[in-house]
């Protein structure tokens, strides 16, 4: 079956590819990786002056896209380029998370992406389980009193707000609070990842909110879903970051000679090139497929279709953790001692993929999420 996208899903890919050909210079890299931001504010503001939050959003959440197709194509842009820009955690984690709260007053503070918001979820025994939270809010006489940790959130410390989640006193279910960075008895333990992104430890002791910071009060539903939208995303970066590594990796091959003859010449090494593309248009058959799913479910909202788009995600990140695996070993492989060096940009695709397989799932937990939602 063949698969053309829109007049305006092609514009927006043809945008943000011209934006980060003319922004992301061998300089920005540089200077990004002594920055301890984790970023370049300059590109980060010149991306929501692009209007790219808004892309993430539907046109009755207040943005000009929000489906599965726009997520694909903005984030495999990202992937080309290796980008740090926090359209993951500011984006889907913190404003499309926000509007699926129905938190519209936050939307508005959030939507021009001077000031940024994202959810702080995982912990250090969730082991990617959507479920397994022991953050506790204990009820008290003004509100509640938050005690726990939360692990690897991604754009803490550039954060103003998080969402937390949290079970209430006697409760299975998972809440939703929205705490202040500077609330007493918030603590930030940051670190820079290998592929460049900052994630922080977020120590919660004895954090008193009001009542109205209770965002809600059974969330797992809403997490499911932009989970779903998170894993797609993370699905497509990675995939762009394929693309770049295998196209860097066919020119290498072209340029490179060896017996007076270029490497790209010997049968072997085209098969092991052809064995890359291959499995590169499998994922991006299966990602169009979950982007297909997704804005269905979106659209429908009907739970069955939720389900379906759950399998799809499941297949799609399992896809990308194993292809991401192969292509990645190929490329350095192919590409020698040089594929191993820092100054070579191969490196920095290389370690976006591997760090995105172990984002929310690697490729081990949602094989065993396919076959879980295959027998529904």
């Amino acid at each position: 079956m063949e698969f053309n996208y829109s007049d305006e899903h092609r514009m927006l890919g043809e945008t943000l590819h011209r934006f980060f050909a003319d922004k992301y210079t061998s300089q920005l890299r540089d200077s990004i990786e002594k920055s301890t931001q984790g970023y370049d504010l300059n590109v980060w503001n010149e991306l929501c002056e692009l209007g790219m939050l808004g892309a993430l959003l539907t046109e009755q959440q207040g943005g000009f896209g929000g489906m599965g197709e726009d997520i694909n194509i903005l984030f495999q842009e990202l992937g080309k380029v290796a980008a740090n820009e926090p359209l993951l955690s500011a984006g889907i984690l913190g404003l499309r998370l926000a509007v699926e709260l129905k938190q519209e007053s936050l939307v508005e503070v959030y939507m021009q992406g001077d000031k940024q918001i994202t959810l702080a979820h995982f912990e250090p025994e969730s082991r990617y389980e959507i479920d397994v939270i022991e953050s506790q809010a204990d009820p008290t006489d003004n509100g509640f009193c938050l005690n726990g940790k939360k692990s690897m959130v991604y754009g803490a410390e550039n954060c103003d707000q998080f969402f937390i989640s949290a079970k209430i006193e006697n409760s299975s279910q998972i809440a939703i609070f929205l705490v202040d960075k500077n609330a007493e008895g918030l603590t930030l333990c940051s670190q820079k990842l290998n592929d460049g992104k900052i994630v922080s430890d977020i120590l919660m002791k004895n954090i008193q909110v009001t009542t109205s910071s209770l965002i809600s009060d059974d969330a797992i539903n809403i997490l499911k879903r932009v989970f779903s939208l998170t894993c797609l995303a993370l699905s497509a970066e990675a995939l762009g970051a394929m693309k770049s590594a295998k196209d860097l990796t066919v020119e290498y091959m072209k340029d490179r000679k060896q017996f007076s003859r270029p490497l790209s010449a010997f049968q072997v090494i085209q098969h092991r090139c052809v064995e890359m593309v291959i499995e590169i248009e499998q994922l991006d058959a299966s990602l169009i497929q979950a982007a297909n799913d997704i804005s269905f479910a979106i659209h429908s909202n009907e739970s069955s279709d939720w389900d379906k788009a759950f399998k799809s995600i499941a297949s799609t990140k399992y896809l990308s953790g194993v292809t991401g695996k192969l292509v990645s070993e190929e490329s350095v492989q192919l590409h020698g001692g040089i594929g191993m060096t820092w100054e070579y940009p191969l490196n920095l695709f290389v370690k976006r993929i591997i760090m995105n397989d172990h984002q929310f799932g690697d490729s081990d937990y949602h094989l065993k999420q396919y076959i879980e939602l295959s027998k529904i």
